[in-house]
């Protein structure tokens, strides 16, 4: 398993260091950004000093609901929202006195 990833990491690097958006099925997508600092013409744009960095982007795969024509993101799809309980106050939160003997 652990050469498996490795490989992995060793062909996205190649990959991403190439421009090319990365597809895992199932799971989502990564691409590079640049970090930039604006220029006041395209002809006053220079790589060498506009561009000041690069990150990583990740977009977890969606599904279509063709329903109500919304996506969703794969990891949380089904996911129930549920409300608890409110948290009671304890000590110097509910007015009882907060010292320690």
């Amino acid at each position: 398993m652990y050469a498996v990833l490795k490989e992995l990491v060793n062909v996205m690097n190649r990959h991403l260091h190439n421009g090319n958006r990365v597809v895992l099925d199932g799971f989502g997508s990564f691409k590079v950004g640049l970090k930039t600092k604006g220029a006041d013409t395209v002809k006053d744009f220079s790589p060498a000093t506009n561009i000041v960095g690069a990150r990583l982007n990740f977009q977890p795969e969606t599904h279509r609901n063709a329903a109500d024509r919304t996506r969703r993101k794969a990891f949380i799809q089904g996911i129930e929202v549920k409300m608890v309980g409110e948290k009671k106050p304890t000590g110097a939160e509910s007015g009882e006195g907060g010292e320690t003997p």
